[in-house]
């Protein structure tokens, strides 16, 4: 094996650099391992493959025949002199292996260059990437002594090519070094020489046959490509866990040790073939890695799939952007498999939270397309109370595909980004100024703290009444009608007489009545008068925190309407002097556009460009000039009551009373 020293000079990183630059002392180092290995991994996907296909092993090596591998290397000595030492291997299949070859070219592909032989320059991923960047690739020379072997099967130039690498970082300035060579950069790459004196892998099968049979890895064969990390003389006091409850059981093996990380940075995309790209398959020692019960109900709400989860579109107004999806569910214990026979441990020790004033606090993951879970986030939710036996837990799925002015919303938020990928926060993007200038984040941080504290907060009543009054509570809340509605006159004043007050006569008194259920739907019973050419308009608002949308404005802002407008039965009719009784039914789930009764009262239904009605307005048309009156039922299939439903009426009177 050859060898490349590389030498100081006076603009260019060190090991000591290049070591400096992974101290990420807020993530344990058994998170910051596969949160990047496992990125860097997936980010390699092969396009051909429906998954990416992980294998970490861990087990030991023989280190005499290790370091004979650096015997003709004179600058060079490694000073370790035990008989077997640890290492850990992270092998990829389903993916692409790292293409190109060890020189910069920008005309093909670079995996190779940027990750072995370019160490400190960030990758230049897109907004589907994941990863640190600089730290990414640099991570596992972390949790050694500064070695790191790169063996990877690709397929170029219609051929398989085998190649392998090997790269020692170190601090220089530090005493017992080993790299001997004076004023040198504390990096060595080791491999072959090209004839321009630039380190290069080996490509020769039986040598690197020879480097992975002291690890007892074999050579990708048949059609398989991808690549294999081995960390060799792994420590493993450097992979404590910061949570010390008794009931994580993984804390004392290693294994299990990954085997949750794992679960808890990538349930969005582990063993999940509902994610949107390639998911993930991952083995421990050949083990595959499957879901424990806690972390099984986390990707059920991923996915939209727990059916007592709530969901809450995240919408800006104005752009009106879709910028993601808010799952949220309040767990007892029972619900997180706490309770035996499963004894699972707390929700803060699985995502190995260890701040005595966060328990009883909501926990918010975030995570965008690449399927690793951003954070959990420790925030204080203020009034958000909890007991000790709730857990509020919630997870955004960021829209990466939400699009500004030809800008991507997931390219924008992972150039936010900081090194380690551990938050998101508006900053100046250069290469998205709209998305800058909208600070998208603040947005969404705002509304989701809108909507924890709308609906979990302390101005939320909470009912502890039986069911029957519960509902009973909750149903007359759906059904409060706005505050004078039906009282007096509900009309917006712009539509009035533009002198004076608005008189106040039959006219101006459109009531409504909550009539109870029939088949399961709430019946509204309601009356207007019309004068000849009047019109009442009828349009249904829903009610979040302190605001009001109508249905329109609701459902354009992405959101499912918590009722459906189910239909409008006429069940009385007066027409001047004359009385009439009426059985007319107008069916909402129909494509309705208008209808006439008795030549004198006209229904326009409102419907958006979707699916949804809105709002109904009613005409008089008679040709009399007849004073008109109406009695009908509208009937509302209730979906979702955490909403207050408002039914308003406004009234627009004749063009004779000077309304235009």
């Amino acid at each position: 094996m050859k060898s490349k020293i590389l030498l100081n000079d006076a603009y260019s990183f060190t090991g000591a650099n290049v070591l400096s630059q992974i101290q990420d002392s807020s993530t344990p180092n058994i998170d910051l391992l596969i949160r990047e290995s496992v990125q860097n991994s997936c980010d390699a996907f092969d396009e051909d493959k429906s998954f990416v296909r992980m294998n970490f092993i861990v087990n030991k090596f023989n280190n005499l025949s290790f370091k004979n591998l650096f015997n003709n290397i004179e600058e060079f000595s490694i000073n370790l002199n035990g008989d077997n030492y640890d290492y850990l291997a992270i092998c990829d299949t389903n993916t692409t292996g790292l293409l190109g070859d060890h020189l910069k070219n920008n005309d093909k592909p670079q995996n190779l260059y940027k990750l072995v032989y370019d160490i400190m320059n960030k990758k230049n991923g897109n907004g589907t990437s994941g990863g640190s960047w600089g730290i990414g690739k640099s991570v596992y020379f972390r949790f050694g002594v500064g070695f790191c072997v790169y063996y990877s099967r690709t397929f170029e130039n219609n051929k398989y090519i085998n190649k392998l690498a090997i790269v020692y970082i170190e601090d220089e300035t530090k005493e017992n070094t080993m790299i001997k060579l004076k004023d040198n950069r504390g990096i060595a790459l080791f491999g072959d020489l090209d004839e321009d004196n630039h380190a290069m892998p080996i490509y020769d099968d039986d040598y690197i046959s020879k480097v992975l049979n002291i690890f007892g890895i074999e050579l990708y064969k048949g059609n398989t490509t991808g690549t294999v990390v081995i960390i060799p003389y792994l420590n493993m006091e450097k992979f404590e866990s910061r949570v010390n409850e008794e009931n994580c059981y993984w804390n004392l093996d290693f294994d299990k040790k990954l085997e949750v990380a794992l679960q808890r940075w990538y349930f969005p995309r582990l063993n999940n073939t509902k994610y949107n790209g390639r998911y993930l398959v991952a083995a421990v020692n050949d083990e595959k890695v499957e879901l424990n019960p806690y972390f099984n109900v986390m990707q059920k709400m991923y996915n939209g799939d727990y059916e007592t989860c709530e969901s809450y579109k995240i919408v800006s107004r104005s752009p009106q952007l879709y910028f993601g999806q808010l799952f949220v569910k309040k767990f007892n214990k029972e619900e997180l498999f706490m309770n035996p026979p499963y004894n699972m441990p707390s929700p803060y020790c699985m995502f190995d939270i260890n701040e005595e004033d966060f328990i009883a606090k909501p926990i918010v993951a975030y995570t965008r397309k690449p399927g690793m879970i951003i954070t959990y986030d420790k925030s204080d939710w203020n009034n958000v109370p909890l007991s000790d036996d709730e857990f509020l837990i919630g997870i955004f799925k960021l829209n990466d595909e939400c699009e500004y002015n030809s800008e991507q919303l997931g390219e924008y938020v992972r150039g936010t980004e900081k090194a380690n990928h551990k938050n998101w926060e508006d900053a100046v993007v250069e290469n998205y100024p709209n998305f800058t200038d909208k600070r998208p984040i603040r947005r969404i941080f705002g509304e989701i703290k809108n909507i924890l504290s709308d609906n979990y907060g302390d101005n939320k009543v909470q009912e502890i009444e039986s069911s029957n009054s519960k509902l009973k509570k909750k149903l007359g809340k759906l059904l409060l009608p706005p505050q004078g509605f039906g009282t007096g006159t509900s009309i917006d004043p712009k539509h009035g007489n533009t002198g004076g007050s608005i008189k106040v006569s039959k006219r101006n008194k459109t009531k409504i009545t909550f009539n109870g259920f029939e088949d399961g739907m709430l019946s509204f019973e309601t009356s207007a008068y019309l004068e000849p050419s009047d019109a009442v308009k009828f349009d249904f608002f829903i009610k979040s925190g302190n605001k009001k949308y109508s249905f329109l404005e609701w459902n354009a802002m992405g959101f499912k309407l918590p009722c459906e407008l189910h239909s409008i039965r006429v069940s009385q009719i007066r027409i001047g002097k004359l009385s009439l009784n009426s059985t007319k039914t107008f069916m909402f789930n129909k494509d309705l556009n208008s209808g006439t009764l008795k030549e004198s009262i006209k229904f326009v239904f409102k419907k958006n460009e979707i699916t949804d009605y809105y709002g109904v307005t009613i005409k008089n048309v008679n040709k009399e000039d007849n004073d008109v009156s109406i009695n009908f039922v509208i009937l509302v299939k209730p979906i979702d009551l955490t909403y207050s439903l408002n039914v308003e009426a406004e009234l627009i009177p004749s063009k004779k009373d000077g309304v235009k």
